[in-house]
């Protein structure tokens, strides 16, 4: 990845901020558990009030969101 001081790095920060508004309040909860507090997916699921299997499929469909909001997929 770019560092964050290169036009390329402010560019993908952009992008991704912008991916990020296009999630609904269930993947966006997902994300910030997941990926920013670093919690597990057994924390996360709980914390979220899914069984296992719902959570990973949520979890997939936000990616799979985000990669091609981000023209990735």
């Amino acid at each position: 990845f770019p560092s964050h001081d290169s036009e390329g790095g402010r560019e993908q920060q952009r992008a991704i901020s912008e991916a990020m508004k296009a999630l609904n309040d269930t993947e966006n909860q997902l994300v910030w558990l997941y990926y920013h507090l670093e919690k597990t997916p057994r924390d996360c699921w709980r914390t979220m009030g899914y069984e296992r299997t719902r959570w990973y499929e949520i979890k997939n469909q936000t990616v799979i969101k985000i990669a091609r909001y981000l023209g990735l997929a």
